[in-house]
């Protein structure tokens, strides 16, 4: 979906994830057809890919930031295919984050870890940002750890909004106990 600024792609992750991997390279082929498709038609678009799984977490899923750790300990409790340290989710990311290589204007907007996460990191000299926002039902908040690519995380109920104005685009979060913006951050200047 592609809309004034902004261009939305979605992942059903669970399917791209699932057969132990089978589906990875099918999947990863068609995100490229869809990017290349969106360079040549909205090379001014950001452009938001969403899925349910993240490519990055400190929460459970991704190991509380401990990911390295994890994925070298073969005994790891988070190698399910869900996890990110799991070898099928590393080579989906992999691929991802190679395809989204050198791209301006990426935010990657994912669930599975009820938390508010942020993160930014350089793709190939280009900077982008990767969000987790599961944080809907205060039965099943989680828990949050570190990273050194992490601008902000929450153990709270809440949720994100990405403004995309002429030129700039804000992520404001907001929790619902306090019902006001907790974190505010200008994503791109156009």
């Amino acid at each position: 979906m592609h809309l004034p600024g902004i261009s939305l792609l979605f992942i059903d992750s669970t399917w791209w994830l699932r057969k132990s991997g089978k589906n990875v390279a099918k999947v990863n082929k068609q995100i490229e057809k869809l990017l290349a498709q969106h360079k040549a038609d909205y090379p001014d678009n950001i452009i938001m890919l969403a899925s349910h799984h993240p490519i990055k977490s400190i929460g459970p899923h991704g190991n509380l930031g401990k990911l390295d750790e994890c994925i070298k300990d073969k005994k790891c409790k988070h190698r399910k295919v869900g996890e990110i340290a799991h070898p099928v989710a590393q080579e989906a990311i992999k691929t991802l984050t190679q395809q989204l290589a050198g791209m301006d204007k990426v935010i990657y907007a994912a669930g599975h870890d009820h938390s508010l996460q942020v993160f930014e990191f350089d793709n190939e000299g280009k900077e982008q940002i990767a969000l987790v926002s599961g944080a809907a039902n205060h039965n099943k908040i989680s828990a949050v750890g570190e990273a050194s690519d992490n601008i902000f995380a929450l153990s709270d109920i809440g949720f994100m909004v990405v403004d995309v104005y002429q030129h700039s685009s804000e992520l404001k979060i907001y929790t619902s106990e306090k019902g006001q913006v907790v974190f505010n951050k200008i994503l791109f200047i156009h």
